[in-house]
C-alpha cells in the first residue's frame, strides 16, 4: 500500500490505475483551465473538516481504523495523497475559507481570546469567505457546525455574519467534548457553545440537553435537522461546512466506540489503565502535555474518536440521501493538518506531524466523492500536488462562479487553482508550486526549508529555527520518523516502551526533552537526528533542500549539491513574501470576563 500512496510508479505518469495515479507536473500554480464542466446544475457541496486527522488515522489508509462509511466513500471517489495544509488549526481553516495562503490572510497566530499583550487576533474581515461567495454569487444555502477558530471578539467575526445562514458550534480552537468548557482567560472559567443564524437569536447554545452531550452527537443532530429543512426548498443548492471536533484532544470518546477495538487490545494490559466517568465515557489517563508520554491506548482512543466521527457521517449521508441531495453531491473530507504524533495520531511513513513543516505535519487524510466524477477515476489515488486553498476555486467553478482576476493589490486575489479538471481526468496538468509556510516552499519535486513561521499575527518573530516549530514536538523521536504505535503485549501490565509510552509516574519535568546547550529540567537528547534538529540547521542563510521524488521521507538535505535550485527557490520565496499580509489585531477592552458572566458563563463577542 505504501508503494502506491507515497511512492507512485513513475511509469504511471499521466495514467490512472486502481489505487495508483500520477499526473505530470507541467502546469504552474494558477494556470489550470476550467475543463470538465459538470453541467448547469449547481451541486450540493458537503465539506467535512476533520480535526487533527492525519494521513494514517483513517480506514482507507489503515484498515485497523474502523470507518466503514468514510472508507466506502473514499474507495468510490478520488483519494488525494499530496493535499497540503497549514501545520495547525486556525491558519489552516482560514486558508480553506479564504482561498489564501496563511501568510497572505493575516491570521497565522490564531487565538482563543485576548492575548497577553492586550491585542486580539482575528481573521481579517476584508477577505470574503467561501460561504459568502457561494451565497451571494450562486444563491447557496449555507450551514456550518463545529469549530470556528477564526476569531470572535466582535459580532462581525461570528460565522453567522461571515456567510453562514445557520451555525451551531464552538468559537475557539478546542474544548471539552462533553462539558464544552473552554477557558481562554484563567480568571473566569467559561463554556463555549454558540448558536446563530437566520431566525434565531445569536447567543449561547445553553439547552440543558447539551450538558453533557458528546460534541460529535451535537453536530450530527444539528446537520440532520438542517438537511431536513433544506429539503423543503430543493431548488436551492446546499453548502455544508462540517468542522467536527474529532479527533482533537482532549482524547475523549463514548465507550461504545472504544469497544469496537477490543480486538486490538482495548481494555486489557496497557490499555486497561483508563479513567471512566459515566457522563464522559472513556479517556486515557491525562498526560503532562509533553513529548513521549502517551500510552498505546491513546492510539486506540484516537481510532475510536475517528470511528465516532464516521458514525456521525453515516447519519448525515443517510439524511442527504433521504433529502434527495445525494445524486448531485460533492463530498470532501480532509484533515486540517497532519496528526499530532505526540498524541497517538499517525502520519507514517511521512516525517513529523502537527506543529512542524515536514510532510507528516502538512499532508493529512483527504478524499473527494461525487456521482459527478467519471467512473474511470473512481477508486484511484491522485498524487498531484494540491493545496487546501484549491477547494475554494473548485467549489466556485462547480457553482458556476467566474474565476477572480488573476492579480490585485499585493498579489493574486486568491491562491488556489481549480482541481476539478485534474481530478476528473480531463487534463493531466496541475499546480507545481505550494507555499507551505512563511519560509517553506515546494516547487516541483524540491522542497526548500529556510526557517519556521514569521508568526506575524502576534508580533512574535519565529523566523529562526530555534524559536519555531520545525524542531518543537519532534525531539526525542529520532528525527520525526514514527511508525504507528503497536500494542507489543496485550497482556502486559505496563505500557510498551516506545515514543507513545508514559514512563513511570514521577516528576513530569523528567519527561521533557531539551537540547544540550539549553538549561532547565528535562532529558538531554543524544541521537544524531535530534542533535541535527537542535543545531537549527535550516535558516535563510543556510536553507535545507529535499528532493521529494527521490527522498519522500525527507532524510537527506541536498542543498549543498543543488545551489542553483536553492537560489531560484529563495528568489521565489522573496517574491511571495512581498505579498504577505500583516495582522490586523484588535485592541482588548478588558471586558471578556464581565461579558461572559452576563451570558451565564458562556464566552462570545466582548468588544461590542
Amino acid at each position: 500500500f505504501f508503494s502506491d500512496l507515497f511512492f507512485p510508479d513513475p511509469k504511471m505518469d499521466g495514467t490512472r490505475g486502481k489505487g495508483v495515479l500520477l499526473l505530470a507536473a507541467v502546469a504552474v500554480s494558477g494556470t489550470v483551465s476550467n475543463q470538465a464542466d459538470p453541467g448547469s446544475t449547481k451541486p450540493h457541496i458537503f465539506f467535512l473538516m476533520m480535526d487533527d486527522v492525519g494521513s494514517m488515522d483513517v480506514g482507507w489508509a489503515d484498515d485497523t481504523v474502523k470507518t466503514p462509511t468514510l472508507t466506502a466513500l473514499a474507495n468510490q471517489g478520488v483519494m488525494l495523497s499530496t493535499m497540503y495544509t497549514w501545520h495547525w488549526c486556525a491558519p489552516s481553516r482560514t486558508a480553506f475559507l479564504t482561498g489564501r495562503y496563511p501568510p497572505r490572510h493575516g491570521y497565522e497566530a490564531g487565538g482563543d481570546g485576548p492575548d497577553s499583550d492586550g491585542t486580539i487576533s482575528v481573521a481579517p474581515l476584508r477577505f470574503p469567505l467561501l460561504p459568502q461567495t457561494l451565497k451571494t454569487q450562486a444563491g447557496y444555502r449555507t450551514v456550518m457546525t463545529g469549530k470556528h477558530h477564526l476569531g470572535y471578539a466582535t459580532h462581525a467575526h461570528l460565522p453567522e455574519n461571515r456567510g453562514f445562514d445557520q451555525f451551531l458550534g464552538y468559537l475557539t480552537g478546542a474544548e471539552d467534548h462533553y462539558t464544552h468548557v473552554k477557558t481562554p482567560v484563567p480568571a473566569c472559567p467559561t463554556r463555549d457553545l454558540w448558536r446563530g443564524g437566520k431566525g434565531v437569536v445569536s447567543g449561547p447554545a445553553n439547552e440543558s440537553k447539551y450538558f453533557p452531550m458528546y460534541s460529535t452527537f451535537i453536530w450530527t443532530e444539528f446537520l440532520v435537522s438542517q438537511i431536513e429543512q433544506a429539503a423543503l426548498d430543493p431548488s436551492t443548492s446546499l453548502f455544508v461546512y462540517a468542522a467536527y471536533q474529532n479527533a482533537h484532544d482532549p482524547l475523549e470518546v463514548p465507550a461504545k466506540y472504544l469497544e469496537l477495538y477490543t480486538d486490538q487490545g482495548y481494555g486489557v494490559g496497557p490499555c486497561a489503565d483508563v479513567l471512566r466517568n459515566p457522563t464522559e465515557g472513556y479517556k486515557c489517563t491525562a498526560d503532562d502535555g509533553v513529548m513521549g508520554t502517551d500510552c498505546y491506548c491513546n492510539r486506540l482512543v484516537v481510532k475510536a474518536m475517528v470511528s465516532a466521527l464516521d458514525d456521525g457521517m453515516k447519519n448525515v449521508t443517510d439524511a442527504l440521501k433521504a433529502a434527495g441531495f445525494w445524486d448531485s453531491i460533492v463530498f470532501v473530507a480532509m484533515g486540517d493538518n497532519g496528526g499530532p504524533s505526540f498524541l497517538g495520531h499517525s502520519n507514517a511513513p511521512l516525517r513529523g506531524g502537527k506543529l512542524n513543516m515536514f510532510e507528516g505535519g502538512i499532508r493529512p487524510a483527504c478524499f473527494i466523492y461525487s456521482p459527478l466524477l467519471p467512473q474511470s477515476v473512481r477508486g484511484t489515488w491522485f498524487h498531484g500536488m494540491a493545496h487546501e486553498t484549491d477547494w475554494f476555486e473548485t467549489f466556485a467553478f462547480l457553482a458556476g462562479i467566474p474565476s477572480p482576476p488573476p492579480s490585485g493589490a499585493g498579489g493574486p486575489t486568491r491562491d488556489g487553482v481549480n482541481l476539478w479538471p485534474a481530478l476528473t481526468g480531463a487534463t493531466n496538468t496541475h499546480r507545481t508550486e505550494v507555499l507551505i509556510a512563511d519560509w517553506v516552499l515546494r516547487v516541483g519535486d524540491y522542497k526548500l526549508i529556510a526557517g519556521a513561521d514569521q508568526y506575524f499575527s502576534s508580533g512574535r518573530n519565529r523566523s529562526l529555527w530555534r524559536g519555531g516549530w520545525l524542531r518543537d514536538c519532534m525531539l526525542g523521536d529520532n528525527g520525526g520518523w514514527m511508525a504507528p504505535p503497536t500494542n507489543q503485549s496485550s497482556t502486559a501490565t505496563v505500557c510498551p516502551i516506545d515514543i507513545y509510552t508514559r514512563p513511570p509516574k514521577g516528576n513530569s519535568s523528567d519527561l521533557k526533552w531539551r537540547c544540550p546547550e539549553e538549561v532547565g529540567p528535562g532529558r538531554v537528547v543524544t541521537t544524531p537526528m535530534d542533535l541535527w534538529l537542535c543545531s537549527a540547521p535550516c535558516t535563510p542563510a543556510t536553507p535545507c533542500l529535499f528532493d521529494l521524488a527521490a527522498d519522500p521521507l525527507e532524510k537527506t538535505d541536498v542543498a549543498s549539491s543543488n545551489p542553483t535550485v536553492v537560489a531560484a527557490m529563495m528568489k521565489r520565496l522573496s517574491e511571495l513574501q512581498a505579498t504577505y499580509v500583516p495582522p490586523e489585531p484588535l485592541k482588548d477592552n478588558g471586558k471578556f470576563c464581565t461579558v461572559a458572566a452576563s451570558r451565564g458563563g458562556f464566552l462570545g463577542p466582548w468588544l461590542d
